[in-house]
């Protein structure tokens, strides 16, 4: 009898989040990546190509799925246009340039596509108002990708947390945390592992044009969870002035768990920093 062969995934942007569902699931798949500069020590075959280049169409022609998941780090507005929208735009070319069947693409965009200023849960299908450029570039993003013949998955992750990796840990090595940090943005946000269980289970399924948000259950705002770290801690608050008054965005993810059934291995960053770090007297 032969051997199902694995399918061929094709990760964009490859960093973090690649480098996790690699070591998570490269037993499974046929793993590539795309990034612009080399990582040490990461045993994932990597290209070495910015996305907008001609050494992506046979990449393109060789994967069975691709995961879409660049990051602009701190950019401008430039930078964060060419990263999602343009890099959107260039990609979806090369699939129609392509005589072999379209590849399926999973979206890894962001819970930054809905409203900061309106202090509401969104779904993922409430109309969504524009409130700045950079939220309309997401958006844009998506509905270029959802507009082309291409079969796709958006999944709208929070911000990403892992062992290593949490803007909350600076407070912990620093031993302080600002007051104009302590902020009542509700947190957004989902372990890296469990982003790449819901990918894992998006290329199970097969494409359905659907949106998820990837959200875990963490019920907090940044202020709360400071004062938490604070008090199991013994990190100092430090006075330097009121954070600013942004209510921010809430994201359901009641779809996510009816839909596809998923549970989180890490329900909450407060469950999460118990278990790892609190417990443990440890710091990334």
């Amino acid at each position: 009898m032969s051997r199902i062969k694995p399918r061929k995934l094709l990760i964009l942007g490859y960093g973090a989040l690649g480098s996790a569902f690699f070591r998570l699931y490269n037993t499974r798949y046929e793993i590539q990546g795309v990034k612009r500069t080399p990582l040490s020590n990461d045993p994932c075959p990597l290209v070495l190509t910015p996305i907008q280049s001609k050494a992506l169409r046979p990449l393109v022609k060789w994967a069975d799925v691709i995961i879409f998941c660049p990051s602009s780090g701190r950019g401008n507005l430039a930078c964060y246009r060419e990263t999602y929208l343009e890099n959107m735009v260039f990609l979806l070319e090369q699939m129609g340039r392509q005589d072999a069947p379209l590849p399926s693409l999973i979206l890894i965009g962001s819970t930054g596509v809905y409203p900061r200023f309106q202090d509401k849960t969104w779904r993922e299908n409430d109309p969504i108002p524009m409130e700045t450029d950079r939220q309309e570039i997401l958006l844009r993003t998506e509905r270029t990708l959802i507009a082309s013949a291409v079969p796709y998955t958006i999944l709208r992750s929070g911000g990403l947390y892992s062992n290593t990796r949490g803007y909350f840990y600076r407070y912990i090595r620093e031993g302080k945390i600002r007051t104009s940090e302590m902020s009542d943005q509700w947190v957004l946000s989902v372990h890296q592992n469990d982003l790449c269980g819901v990918i894992h289970r998006v290329i199970a399924r097969g494409p359905e044009g659907e949106i998820y948000n990837v959200v875990d259950d963490t019920n907090i705002r940044r202020r709360e969870l400071a004062q938490w770290i604070s008090q199991e801690k013994g990190v100092s608050i430090v006075p330097d002035g009121p954070a600013p008054p942004t209510p921010d965005r809430r994201a359901s993810n009641q779809k996510l768990k009816k839909v596809l059934g998923v549970t989180f291995q890490y329900g909450s960053i407060i469950q999460f920093l118990k278990d790892h770090f609190i417990k443990n007297n440890r710091v990334p």
